[in-house]
C-alpha cells in the first residue's frame, strides 16, 4: 500500500495517511510535484488527464505524489515511467514550492497539497499510457492561452508564477 506524506505548510512532514483518506473532503494536505518537461525548441509538455482519473479531462502537466519512503529522484523518474514511458536517466532541477487546496465537479475531486516545481529537459520518445493520459503536445512555453482548455490548479498556479518570475534559461536544467 502507498501511503502519502502528510505536511505542514512549509512541507515539513507530519504523518501518513493512505490515498484515499488524502483526497477525502477537505482533503489532507501532502507532498506532491509537478514537472515542466522543456524539449530543445523550449516548448513545454503538456498532457490531457485521463476519464478514471480525478479531474478527469483536465490538461495538465506530469503530476504526482511523493510516497512514504520514496525520495523526490525516484518518484520523479516513477511518474514520467508510469505516465510517458520514459526511461532516461534526466536531470530535474527544482524551481519552488507552493501550497494549494482545490475541489473539482465531482465530490472524490479534491485535492490539499504541497507542491513543489521541478523542470527537465527531453527530446527523446514517449510512450503514453493511456490509463494515465489521454493526449500530450508540446506547446510554447510562453505562449500558453490558459482559457484554451480546461487545465488543473497544479498546472495553472505554478506556471502564472514561472512566466511572472523567471526566464527560460533559469527554469531549463
Amino acid at each position: 500500500m502507498e501511503y502519502l506524506i502528510l505536511c505542514d505548510e512549509q512541507g515539513n512532514p507530519i504523518g501518513k495517511a493512505t490515498v484515499e483518506e488524502g483526497h477525502k473532503g477537505e482533503g489532507l494536505r501532502h507532498l506532491a510535484f509537478v514537472i515542466f518537461i522543456f524539449n530543445s525548441n523550449k516548448e513545454i509538455l503538456i498532457q490531457k488527464r485521463a476519464e478514471n482519473k480525478r479531474f478527469p479531462e483536465y490538461w495538465e502537466i506530469p503530476a504526482s505524489h511523493l510516497f512514504y519512503g520514496e525520495s523526490w529522484e525516484e518518484a520523479l523518474v516513477r511518474t514520467l515511467r508510469k505516465e510517458l514511458g520514459i526511461n532516461y536517466r534526466l536531470t530535474f532541477k527544482r524551481i519552488f514550492s507552493f501550497n494549494y487546496k482545490v475541489k473539482g465537479e465531482r465530490e472524490k475531486d479534491v485535492e490539499n497539497e504541497h507542491c513543489v516545481v521541478f523542470t527537465c529537459k527531453y527530446d527523446g520518445p514517449i510512450k503514453m499510457n493511456s490509463n494515465e493520459i489521454s493526449e500530450f503536445k508540446f506547446v510554447k512555453f510562453n505562449g500558453i492561452n490558459l482559457s484554451q482548455y480546461k487545465f488543473a490548479a497544479w498546472f495553472t498556479i505554478p506556471y502564472k508564477i514561472l512566466i511572472e518570475k523567471y526566464t527560460l534559461d533559469e527554469l531549463i536544467p
